[in-house]
């Protein structure tokens, strides 16, 4: 299980974010349209399934680091 999301750069709305906040069992994610929803929950589809083409479709342009 992920306990936390520690830093996430460079992928989607996230250029580089720390994330204070631990996750729990269940935990609700909400927001405006077009603030990373569906980035987290691309990055979840990667961890859950070992296939890192989820993140890597969501790379900043224009930026020469990877995202992680």
């Amino acid at each position: 299980m992920i306990n936390r999301f520690t830093l996430l750069r460079n992928i989607g709305q996230y250029h580089s974010v720390a994330i204070p906040h631990q996750l729990q069992k269940i935990s609700v994610i909400y927001g405006e349209n077009g603030r990373g929803k569906s980035t987290l929950a691309a990055i979840l589809r990667s961890y859950a399934t070992g296939d890192p083409l989820p993140i890597t479709e969501r790379k900043l342009l224009g930026v020469p680091d990877t995202p992680h």
